[in-house]
């Protein structure tokens, strides 16, 4: 590989999940706790508001597709829409 004069470093590997400062703040919680898993999620998704918000909008969207699922299913008379059927003005 060619070698380029660069103000660039190679950063050493890091093996740790946690940001320097930040590795031992959940030992006291047991591996695989629902706790954990909650603190967790509550910090990756910015606070309970914005978790609560999303849990919202997740259930509207699965209510608007299984209604417009119903609504396709039962409303739409295809033969006409097809043109399988004569329709009299």
């Amino acid at each position: 590989m060619a070698h380029f004069d660069t103000e660039y470093q190679r950063l050493e590997a890091s093996y740790s999940d946690s940001p320097p400062g930040e590795e031992n703040l959940l030992v006291h919680v047991p591996e695989g706790s629902k706790c954990k898993i909650y603190i967790y999620n509550l910090h990756q998704k910015n606070g309970f508001t914005c978790m609560l918000l999303g849990e919202i909008f997740e259930l509207v969207q699965l209510v608007f597709v299984v209604a417009f699922t119903l609504f396709l299913a039962n409303c739409v008379d295809y033969d006409i829409l097809f043109a399988n059927k004569f329709v009299n003005h």
